[in-house]
């Protein structure tokens, strides 16, 4: 059986895109699949990419399952697309039985039976395929759906209300005196009744409470929580009931929308954890990265030894030039850190924080421990040619940037629009400065294959010698490892733009430690963009405690697409150990699975990886 897909494909300011071309993939391979324009699937779409009309309307037919959708223009990366989770009401119900929801309906049609068995507010659904009943699924009703957004808001009402603040659970008479039991999945079933809770709430859904931690990530544990979303039983807890920090658990966050500022701490090793600050900074006063504390002892809400004042670009700023009406400024770059002739050359316009997904408003401030925080903002940015222009100062791009921060991670999606015709000749990419892990360094799969001490690292080879250099991670002894990659298959990262003589990832030609990931390098003017057009691309930042063991080089946590995933590089042949927190234990990777002494992994000469955690 086949099942419809449909939308209509507007950029990230809701404008339609008539004529996007979405490629199509199975989310298991990556694999460019087969769809069709029809439910019968004789009218295949060619090598697995759809067109919008021109009203931007576009849909096919595939087989269940999960699916990656992607566009180049607009700037479009959907995993996950679940082609099983449909909601249908041919041929109605919800029947009692399975034999009145075929005697009902004909061949082809859907049909409903209740109750399913499951818990409350379900309904199985099935298709009489030539009178026999297939089944499709198990889904929510729609008064389950309704029921459970009305107890999502009613739960809103406590949030955020007390220190620290957290999701609070829901409380059935509003006299703040409810507990809540939850099992490892999310699922109250218990101090509530279960019946009124309709939906798992992991992750970022915005359901009653956040999912416990489970100790031992067998998803066993249950937690008993309080109505301020305190663990009070059920698992281990410090500190007066708060959710212990890990590696992979909760980060302490704080976060003050009207000043632009947020910072996470997460576990670094023993008794020791890594805070990362996001502010404002420099000439323009945009976000970045802006510095770094290492911070020793129990308390993760302690302050710590400032590492790095880093009030540069790490986010990146952009050589591009007017193509009309500018002046005679020589190349230069600006956004970021940079300005013109003492002129600003950016400007922040708006920006959001969402904290395990609940939105920051503005006047709000948060503290307390989180899993996932995402955290955005658009600039407004001159060309070079356009800052001092004769005081017609104009700019000229609007870029987005959309990030992803969970304990030691920083993942970015960065999209460049243009609101006139530019020609751009660079883009660096994702930046980073690494003052505090300065010994040495390493480009994952330069022609070197080597980790390089300080004085001696500078760029990896040219692009046509080493075409798939996507990371790179410096090192201190006693502290670990700081690593940026950038993701070589989405968008521009694929470095369609970089001339095939300049390195995919190279250091500042001033000399400092500080180092770049190519997007766009056209000194020649061959790259012009029309007022409309856009790019993106996508990695980000990661830090990773000082304890490899055996042959590898380097290994770090970081979050791809939202998903936990590792990176790791080995310069020989060998094995190694990847200990990580024993809240990876008995999670599959494609190199093997966490056991009680980590993951093992081994290469038989110079590699470098990078595997999804399956969770």
């Amino acid at each position: 059986m086949l099942i419809r897909w449909q939308s209509t494909i507007v950029d990230r300011r809701g404008n339609v895109q008539p004529g996007a071309v979405l490629t199509i993939r199975r989310m298991s391979d990556q694999a460019i699949v087969t769809v069709y324009r029809d439910r019968d699937g004789t009218q295949p779409y060619p090598t697995g990419t759809v067109t919008a009309d021109e009203n931007g309307y576009a849909y096919f037919y595939a087989l269940p399952g999960l699916y990656r959708i992607t566009s180049i223009k607009p700037s479009i990366d959907w995993p996950d697309v679940n082609l099983s989770a449909v909601f249908v009401t041919v041929g109605g119900g919800p029947f009692e039985t399975v034999q009145e929801g075929l005697d009902a309906t004909e061949d082809g049609d859907f049909f409903s039976v209740a109750p399913s068995g499951q818990r409350g507010g379900l309904f199985d659904l099935y298709e009489n395929s030539s009178g026999s009943a297939l089944l499709i699924g198990t889904f929510p009703s729609l008064e389950a759906v309704n029921g459970a957004v009305a107890i999502a808001n009613q739960a809103l009402e406590f949030s955020f209300t007390r220190e620290p603040a957290r999701w609070s659970p829901y409380d059935s008479d509003s006299d703040g005196s409810d507990g809540a039991i939850v099992d490892a999945e999310g699922w109250v079933i218990g101090g509530v009744p279960a019946a009124r809770v309709l939906s798992s709430i992991k992750d970022n859904e915005a359901l009653i409470i956040l999912a416990p931690y489970d100790s031992d990530a067998d998803d066993s544990d249950g937690g008993i929580l309080d109505i301020d979303g305190w663990v009070i039983g059920g698992l281990p807890t410090v500190g007066g009931g708060e959710v212990t920090a890990t590696l992979n658990g909760p980060m302490y966050v704080t976060a003050d929308f009207d000043s632009r500022t947020l910072a996470f701490t997460s576990w670094f090793g023993a008794n020791r954890w890594w805070r990362v600050h996001l502010a404002p900074h420099g000439p323009n006063n945009i976000i970045n990265v802006d510095h770094f504390e290492d911070v020793a002892g129990p308390d993760i809400t302690a302050a710590g030894t400032v590492v790095a004042v880093t009030s540069t670009d790490w986010f990146p700023p952009r050589q591009d030039a007017a193509v009309t009406g500018g002046d005679a400024t020589s190349k230069v770059s600006t956004g970021g850190s940079h300005e013109v002739g003492g002129e600003t050359t950016a400007q922040t316009v708006s920006h959001y924080m969402v904290i395990d997904g609940r939105r920051l408003l503005a006047g709000e401030t948060f503290s307390g421990y989180a899993k996932r925080v995402r955290f955005g903002w658009q600039d407004e940015v001159t060309s070079y040619n356009t800052t001092l222009a004769d005081g017609d100062r104009r700019f000229t791009k609007d870029v987005y940037t959309d990030t992803i921060i969970t304990p030691l991670s920083i993942e970015a999606f960065i999209e460049t629009w243009a609101r006139e015709a530019i020609t751009v000749y660079r883009d660096g990419g994702f930046q980073m400065t690494g003052n505090g892990f300065d010994t040495s360094g390493h480009h994952y799969n330069d022609t070197a294959q080597a980790r390089i001490p300080k004085a001696s690292f500078t760029n990896s080879a040219s692009k046509t010698a080493a075409p798939n250099v996507w990371a790179t991670s410096l090192y201190q002894p006693g502290r670990g490892f700081q690593t940026s990659w950038i993701n070589r298959g989405f968008g521009f990262g694929d470095a369609s733009q970089v001339a095939g003589s300049w390195p995919l990832a190279y250091r500042n030609s001033g000399g400092t430690w500080k180092f770049y990931h190519s997007v766009v390098e056209r000194q020649d003017g061959s790259f012009t963009m029309a007022a409309g057009d856009s790019y993106a691309f996508h990695g980000g930042y990661t830090w990773s405690p000082d304890g490899v063991q055996g042959a590898a080089d380097s290994a770090f946590l970081f979050t791809k697409h939202a998903r936990p995933s590792m990176g790791y590089a080995f310069l020989s042949a060998g094995s190694s150990n990847f200990y990580a927190d024993e809240s990876l234990i008995g999670l599959e990777t494609d190199a093997g699975v966490f056991g009680r002494f980590g993951l093992s992994a081994s290469a038989v000469a110079y590699e470098t990886a990078q595997t999804e955690i399956k969770a």
